[in-house]
């Protein structure tokens, strides 16, 4: 697993340089200095956050991994942003495949979030058997 590891990191940094080196070269892509540098601020720390298996973030809260220091909020907070993509795309993924016993052991864990995720994706209502009430 470490080698896969290895491998996918390697080749997620080599993807993102070339995506870099195709904006730069790109003069559809000039933007104004300062949006630049904020938008390359952007890119870097998404794709820094997106350069580690999700059991690192775990580790990164940790007590015990860290020396006996709790986490602080900033910490969490990261670790729950990550959270919260994973279970948003899992929300769109099920709401895709009309999977409606996702939905109810979704609606049994998480209830009125997952509400929210359906709205604010824009995927219509389910009731908590998983049924579509109204359509996109």
């Amino acid at each position: 697993m470490q080698d896969w590891i290895r491998f996918w990191i390697r080749r997620n940094d080599l993807e993102f340089e070339e995506a870099l080196r195709r904006r730069e070269s790109d003069p559809a892509c000039s933007l104004p200095a300062g949006i630049q540098e904020m938008v390359d601020q952007l890119d870097r720390d998404r794709h820094q956050r997106n350069q580690f298996p999700v059991g690192a973030f775990f580790d990164s809260i940790d007590p015990d991994r860290q020396g006996g220091r709790k986490p602080t909020a900033e910490k969490l907070f990261v670790v729950a942003e990550v959270g919260k993509d994973l279970l948003y795309e899992a929300i769109c993924t099920a709401d895709d495949d009309d999977d409606t016993q996702f939905f109810v052991d979704a609606y049994e864990h998480w209830g009125p979030l997952v509400d929210i995720v359906l709205q604010e994706c824009d995927r219509g209502v389910r009731d908590t058997s998983g049924y579509r009430l109204q359509a996109r």
